[in-house]
């Protein structure tokens, strides 16, 4: 009883601690990344049609997806006071524990820390997001960047062929439901637009004349 009344009152704190946070002192994380962005920059790099405003919009929404992803998986905040980018969470840290940015004077509770980024697909990893991470800010050239942006998405088409649902990396990501993200990776990964999947585009097509030729022969 009295465990329960403890949790209770500590849920009710870190609820209190949260609504008297001004909007300026809340703790935002970026979305993800609407399908139909990808769609388009796919489309426009098939068509030979790929447009720095579009590519760079694209971009910069993963990148600060991703920054984020990586954020909350490490335990991390960036604070919406200052910038800085501080420890939250540690194995031996309390929930209601106040932590300090040591930037400024803004204060965070890793309870209220965590129910910020709730419910909102950002805890997950993916090797290829912390390189993607990395390497977004300083890539110029409009292929080096079609490449960086085609790399997280063959990484994540190819990962979301396991069926464990805790290792669906793709939901931090992209918004959608999982078999829709996956049919949308497939096409992506496989299509015309990707510059990453050229040689896997090309086996899989011989695989498929392979198989239409003996079907025609069977027939």
């Amino acid at each position: 009883m009295r465990s329960s009344l403890a949790k209770s009152f500590a849920e009710s704190r870190a609820r209190s601690y949260v609504a008297f946070m001004t909007e300026e002192q809340r703790i935002r994380w970026a979305p993800p990344l609407p399908t139909h962005k990808l769609v388009s920059l796919y489309e426009a790099n098939a068509a030979g049609l790929l447009d720095d405003d579009v590519l760079d919009d694209v971009g910069w929404r993963i990148w600060d997806r991703l920054s984020d992803v990586i954020r909350v998986s490490s335990g991390k905040v960036r604070c919406p006071a200052c910038g800085t980018e501080f420890q939250v969470r540690t194995p031996e840290s309390s929930p209601d524990e106040i932590v300090g940015c040591p930037g400024c004077a803004w204060e965070v509770t890793p309870r209220s820390w965590h129910k910020s980024w709730e419910h909102r697909d950002l805890n997950g990893h993916c090797d290829e997001f912390e390189r993607y991470v990395r390497a977004w800010p300083t890539a110029r050239h409009v292929r080096e960047r079609m490449l960086l942006i085609d790399a997280v998405v063959h990484s994540l088409h190819m990962s979301s062929r396991d069926d464990s649902p805790g290792n669906f990396a793709a939901r931090n990501f992209l918004e959608g439901t999982r078999p829709k993200i996956v049919a949308l990776l497939e096409e992506l990964a496989l299509g015309s637009g990707s510059n990453v999947a050229e040689s896997a585009r090309a086996r899989w097509n011989a695989a498929r004349d392979r198989y239409r030729s003996s079907s025609d022969r069977r027939s």
